[in-house]
């Protein structure tokens, strides 16, 4: 089988234009919750694209749920999630990864 990174990257770009265009739906928040789940395992990944897919996803949450939502049902992973996009804008070797995590943060 070859590299699934180019097919993983196309899952979590569709992934967060889901969660864009649900907007305010009533299950935006749960799927939002499940794809956290993902990126959250996606987010160390050795391939730039799949990282810069995961920040995008990411920053599809932030822009479509309401900072209380964000704030209530990301509670305990956010210290953990900040830290990593801090990381990523100091110390990722893809430009691009660099760029999106300042603009996560």
């Amino acid at each position: 089988f070859g590299d699934d990174s180019a097919v993983l990257v196309r899952l979590l770009a569709v992934l967060g234009t889901f969660i864009e265009a649900n907007g305010a739906a009533p299950n935006t928040r749960v799927m939002a919750k499940h794809l956290f789940e993902l990126l959250f395992v996606s987010r160390f990944h050795k391939q730039a694209g799949v990282r810069r897919a995961t920040m995008f996803a990411l920053s599809r949450i932030v822009e479509t749920l309401p900072e209380h939502v964000l704030l209530s049902d990301f509670e305990g992973d956010m210290n953990e999630l900040i830290q990593w996009l801090c990381a990523s804008q100091r110390d990722d070797p893809d430009h691009h990864c660099r760029s999106l995590a300042t603009w996560c943060a």
